[in-house]
């Protein structure tokens, strides 16, 4: 059976790349075991109601297929917009640390950081449309691998002592 999940373009390139064309669920990896519990889970009213805007931004679908007898062992499933964002934030996760660690790979191996950014994009078939150069680039620099160079404005010490003034009406 496939079941098919909104997500963002890059999200289902790298999952695609990652784990297939059609992603199979079973009971071997922990992403089978992640989506399983977030199908099968239900959820409240609140939950369900907190994730629909998040959900309604997703342009692309990711495609799981699950085999009849593992959800009949498992039990029923919804597809919801808790199961949505869930899913993709977890790929999120991954996808993160995956360009992380692809990229310090590549600085080891001598290559730039705007080579190293190609080459990820290559390999994972990804366009400027999916993820912006800029957005990767924050990445890396959140995560300490990166720091782009700017100036740095000095504060005196006077600017900070000066009295405060009250105005009074």
């Amino acid at each position: 059976m496939k079941l098919y999940i909104p997500a963002r373009s890059y999200l289902v390139k790298f999952a695609q790349v990652r784990y297939g064309s059609s992603v199979v669920i079973n009971r071997k990896d922990s992403f089978s075991h992640l989506c399983m519990m977030y199908l099968i889970l239900g959820r409240h009213r609140s939950d369900y109601a907190r994730s629909v805007d998040k959900s309604e931004r997703y342009n692309d679908r990711l495609t799981l297929d699950v085999s009849k007898t593992l959800l009949h062992d498992w039990g029923s499933y919804h597809v919801t917009p808790f199961t949505t964002v869930n899913i993709n934030q977890f790929l999120d996760k991954e996808f993160k640390a995956e360009f992380i660690l692809f990229v310090r790979e590549k600085l080891a191996m001598g290559f730039k950081i705007v080579q190293a950014i190609d080459a990820f994009r290559e390999f994972y078939g990804l366009f400027e449309e999916d993820i912006a150069d800029e957005t990767l680039k924050k990445n890396l620099q959140r995560r300490g691998v990166w720091k782009r160079k700017t100036k740095h404005v000095s504060i005196g010490r006077g600017v900070l002592q000066q009295p405060r003034q009250l105005c009074r009406a």
